[in-house]
C-alpha cells in the first residue's frame, strides 16, 4: 500500500523535477512555485506528460485557494526559506491539505546559530504537535551544512 499511487503536491516545485518523477509513476500532482521563470519551464515540460500535473505559481503561504486534500505532501528546500510568522500560515496549510493517513516528507537545513538558514527542534516540535513524525534521518548538504529528512503521518485527524 505505501507505494500505491495518490495525490501529491509539490511545494516549491521549482521546475518540477520531483512533481514529473511521481506523475511518472502514476501520481496524480499539483506543484507551488513562486519564481515566474521555475514556473514557466515547469509548465512547459507538463505539456508532455499523460498524467495530470497542475503548476500554480503562488506563495507556500497563500494556499487557500487549494481545496483538495493529498496522499503526499513533499517539500524539499522550501520551508527553511521562509521567515517566522510565514512558517505558521506554511503549516496551517499543511495541516488542512493533507489527508488523513497522508504523508508529508520535509527536507530541510539544521539551524546551528541564529543566523543561519534552517529549522531547530522548536520548529520541528510544532511539526511533531501536528503529525507523527515517523523518520527522520540527518545528514550533511554537499558535506557541510545539517540537513535532515523528516517523514509524518496524519494519523489524528
Amino acid at each position: 500500500e505505501k507505494n500505491q499511487p495518490g495525490t501529491g503536491l509539490d511545494l516549491g516545485c521549482g521546475t518540477g523535477t520531483n512533481i514529473f518523477a511521481l506523475a511518472e509513476a502514476g501520481w496524480e500532482v499539483d506543484g507551488v512555485e513562486m519564481a515566474n521563470i521555475a514556473v514557466w519551464k515547469a509548465r512547459r515540460k507538463t505539456k508532455k506528460m499523460h498524467n495530470a500535473v497542475h503548476i500554480y505559481r503562488a506563495n507556500v503561504v497563500n494556499l487557500g485557494f487549494i481545496k483538495k486534500e493529498y496522499d503526499l505532501i513533499l517539500d524539499i528546500g522550501c520551508f527553511h526559506s521562509l521567515k517566522g510568522f510565514e512558517r505558521g500560515l506554511y503549516q496551517k496549510h499543511v495541516n488542512r491539505l493533507l489527508k488523513k493517513n497522508g504523508t508529508y516528507l520535509l527536507y530541510t537545513f539544521l539551524k546551528k546559530t541564529n543566523s543561519q538558514i534552517g529549522i531547530d527542534p522548536v520548529e520541528i516540535n510544532k511539526f511533531r504537535k501536528l503529525f507523527t513524525l515517523i523518520s527522520r534521518k540527518d545528514g550533511l548538504e554537499k558535506g557541510q551544512l545539517p540537513s535532515t529528512w523528516l517523514e509524518f503521518k496524519n494519523l489524528d485527524s
